[in-house]
């Protein structure tokens, strides 16, 4: 009488209450679990007497003129590397110097590692063969660009807590980005 009991039809039929509730307990566990990775892929992490150490640095000042058209001054930078028959080697990175005085003033550098020294330079570049800057305070930020920012604002408010005095110089290194987010390196001097 087995033959009488359709073949595809199980005999007895799944419990749904049960794996509603599993499916519901799956889908907390991972919102959980995605809110936890993005707090702490959002920590910007600190610490102190970091260096960084750039070789064969291309550095071109961006003036005044120039800040509304920082995409054309770094599509300039990296067509100057080019025909010069050199090759643009890691991340940008931007340097701010903090000029002190009466009327303080920041000026804003772009700079580029390339893999040999550029001998002639046109006028607004300056080559280093080794850039090195000893004992900053370092963060390391994760998120949306648009709060990229913190990163050095953590930096400023953790020297006022340990009462670690900055140049106000500080350098960040673009290491990945794409429209919203990125990945970035701040060092800031101290003195």
């Amino acid at each position: 009488d087995r033959d009488a009991i359709p073949r595809n039809v199980p005999e007895d039929p799944p419990d749904h209450r049960s794996q509603t509730l599993i499916f519901s307990i799956d889908d907390d566990l991972l919102q959980n679990l995605k809110k936890q990775v993005d707090d702490t892929m959002r920590e910007i992490q600190v610490a102190e007497h970091k260096t960084l150490k750039l070789t064969n640095v291309l550095s071109r000042k961006v003036e005044v003129e120039d800040m509304g058209n920082l995409a054309i001054v770094l599509t300039q930078m990296q067509n100057f590397i080019r025909s010069h028959d050199a090759m643009p080697v890691g991340p940008i990175v931007q340097c701010v110097k903090m000029r002190k005085g009466p009327n303080p003033t920041a000026e804003i550098y772009f700079m580029q590692q390339v893999n040999q020294l550029i001998p002639r330079l046109d006028p607004g570049y300056q080559m280093d063969a080794l850039l090195r800057v000893r004992n900053c305070l370092y963060a390391h930020y994760t998120g949306p660009m648009s709060y990229s920012n913190l990163a050095s604002q953590k930096l400023d408010i953790y020297a006022f807590e340990h009462e670690i005095e900055t140049t106000g110089d500080s350098y960040t290194v673009y290491v990945n980005q794409d429209d919203d987010n990125g990945v970035l390196d701040v060092f800031m001097e101290t003195k």
